[in-house]
């Protein structure tokens, strides 16, 4: 008999009264049914938790050694990881899986050491408060440990901002730990003069005694006098042009700057120790600086970029250069934009000056080949060159002014590397592509041919070429032999994307 026939069978004889009374003894029951499912289903929860539990209880993570965790955490964590108040920090995510974590977490400044990076952006669900309070937590984690500072917009227009005024109290908080600050920079496009007055008023109140590095990236169409408390330790600056810092020069080692020649050549004296410099030199140099004499004895690294906004054949660059006294200039870098003339016996002038430059890079140039083999005739401990856009230099002159023959005293001996990023100017190009693979086989060979050599060459062998992008499309013939040199073991790469 089915349920529903069984069911009619009981309530035949029943009264309504008595069916009422069969329903609520249902409900009751179906009632207590669910108590019963619900009471089992939170026992199995809680029986899932117990095993969960007991499992992490034996866990092979539990045995690894704090030390060891604490360096899985750092290859987890980008070391430059900037800070974030936003759910996906990964250092926040660490400290939060569970308790023991956390507590690693919490005692490893390591962890929350990189660079903090202030912005005008902050999280809708967030107040400026509350976000204050989050970078006062996150560098007291930190302590005692040296942190990068950067102020820097928000890129995603998309993302809610607010007026730099608005931060200040977030700004404040980096200023408390001014004593703490590895590096501080401003970067473009941010104004300085936007930033919050109360902000820029009390930095020359606030000792920076471990402050490494400082840049500055926004250009201020005036002067701009941006004033720090003490900076015993400041060795490398990087300062857009009309930026003006008042600082101890003789201290810095390393030195960016985008200002007229005069301005530099004034501040240079200034700067004893100077190892690297970085000049963006805009405007003319005036006959009341053409006497300047600069001894920096220390200088390694120069790049200069010169810039015009018509090509200029009056003005030759050489007439800076001339200012400097180098003899320890190992890397020089060229890049002369609408500057036209070249002065070869002034260059080479400089070049007796500075006879231990081993590093070359030339660009935008309008030096020609014939300019360029006076250049390299005066080069003995050159190692590595580089052309960038010199669209008048790349010919048979120049590959001839490289190709080594036995008998014949080289020029550049130890020249071991070039970046050719030109555009050969030979009218006969196949006969050009035929000079630069001699050239470049001249000055190499296979580990097996250097055996049986009885003595070394008199120049080095290639140890890395790369040519290209130009918008010469080097021949299949010139591709096969560059493919040969590679397979007999040369690192070479030419850049020759299809017509």
């Amino acid at each position: 008999m089915s349920s529903r026939a069984a069911l009619n069978e009981k309530i035949r004889d029943c009264s309504k009264s008595q069916i009422q009374s069969l329903i609520e003894e249902s409900q009751s029951k179906l009632a207590s049914f669910d108590s019963q499912i619900a009471a089992l289903i939170e026992q199995r929860e809680q029986e899932r938790v117990s095993l969960t539990a007991l499992r992490s209880v034996i866990a092979p993570v539990w045995a690894i050694p704090v030390e060891l965790l604490v360096e899985i955490f750092r290859c987890a964590i980008a070391v430059e990881y900037a800070f974030t108040i936003r759910d996906y920090a990964p250092t926040l995510r660490l400290s939060q899986v569970c308790a023991h974590w956390r507590e690693v977490a919490h005692a490893t400044p390591q962890l929350w050491s990189g660079r903090v990076d202030i912005t005008n952006h902050i999280p809708s669900k967030l107040s400026v408060s509350a976000y204050a309070e989050g970078l006062r937590s996150w560098l007291a984690h930190s302590a005692p440990l040296l942190i990068p500072i950067s102020i820097t917009p928000e890129s995603d227009r998309r993302l809610s901002t607010c007026d730099w005024k608005d931060i200040l109290p977030i700004l404040e908080e980096v200023l408390e730990i001014s004593t703490r600050w590895r590096s501080f920079e401003i970067l473009n496009p941010i104004a300085l003069r936007d930033l919050p007055a109360a902000f820029v008023q009390r930095l020359p109140g606030y000792a920076m005694d471990n402050l490494e590095e400082l840049s500055l990236d926004e250009q201020s169409l005036t002067p701009f006098t941006l004033c720090f408390g003490k900076t015993p330790r400041l060795r490398i600056v990087s300062l857009a042009r009309n930026i003006r810092v008042p600082l101890s020069w003789s201290r810095i080692t390393n030195l960016t700057l985008s200002e007229p020649p005069g301005f530099i050549l004034r501040l240079l004296p200034h700067c004893n120790d100077l190892v690297y410099a970085n000049f963006s030199v805009y405007g003319e140099l005036t006959p009341a600086h053409a006497g300047v004499a600069l001894q920096l004895k220390h200088l390694r690294t120069l790049s200069l970029y010169f810039y015009g906004n018509e090509p200029d054949t009056s003005w030759p660059f050489v007439s800076f250069l001339d200012r400097f006294n180098v003899p320890g200039l190992e890397h020089l870098r060229l890049s002369l934009q609408n500057v036209l003339a070249w002065s070869e016996p002034r260059f080479t002038s400089f070049q007796s000056k500075t006879p231990n430059i081993t590093q070359f890079e030339l660009q935008c140039s309008e030096i020609t080949s014939t300019e360029l083999a006076a250049v390299l005739s005066h080069a003995p401990l050159l190692r590595s060159l580089r052309l960038k856009d010199c669209l008048r230099c790349l010919d048979h002159t120049f590959t001839d002014s490289l190709h080594y023959r036995e008998g014949i005293t080289p020029w550049v001996p130890r020249l071991e590397a070039f970046n050719l990023s030109c555009d050969p100017v030979s009218e006969n190009l196949a006969v050009f592509e035929t000079s630069l693979l001699d050239m470049i086989a001249s000055r190499w060979w296979a580990n097996e041919a250097m055996d049986t050599l009885s003595s070394p060459p008199a120049v080095a062998r290639w140890a890395h070429l790369y040519i290209g992008p130009p918008r010469h499309h080097y021949g299949e013939t010139f591709m096969n032999e560059v493919q040969k040199l590679k397979d007999s073991g040369l690192t070479i790469h030419v850049y020759n994307p299809q017509p």
